[in-house]
C-alpha cells in the first residue's frame, strides 16, 4: 500500500512539472526580444523572468553547446541563471550580430 501511494505521489509531482514546464514552453514562444515585455521584472517571479529571458537569447547564440539547453532553460531557473553570464558573453563577443 504505501508502495502504490509513494508511486501516485511521483506520478503527481510528474503532471504538475510537465504542466509547470509547458505553461514555460508557451510563455517563452509567445515572447521575443522584440517585446519589451521579456525584460521586465514586474509582476513576475524571478523563474518566470529568466527561464523565457534566457531562452530566447540562446537563440541568437553561435555556440551549438548553448543551443542545446535552450529546452533546459524553459524548465529549470537554476541552469537558467547559471547559462545567462555565457550566453551574455557568446553574444557580446559576436562580430556579424543581427538580432533584431
Amino acid at each position: 500500500m504505501v508502495f502504490c501511494y509513494l508511486n501516485l505521489q511521483k506520478a503527481t509531482s510528474v503532471a504538475i512539472f510537465s504542466f509547470i514546464s509547458l505553461q514555460n514552453i508557451l510563455a517563452a514562444e509567445a515572447l521575443s526580444l522584440k517585446n519589451s515585455a521579456i525584460w521586465k521584472t514586474d509582476g513576475k517571479t524571478f523563474e518566470t523572468w529568466i527561464c523565457p529571458l534566457v531562452c530566447a537569447l540562446i537563440e541568437y547564440c553561435d555556440d551549438k553547446i548553448l543551443r542545446l539547453f535552450q529546452d533546459i532553460v524553459l524548465v529549470k531557473s537554476e541552469v537558467a541563471e547559471l547559462l545567462f553570464p555565457h550566453v551574455m558573453v557568446n553574444l557580446s563577443s559576436r562580430r556579424d550580430m543581427d538580432m533584431l
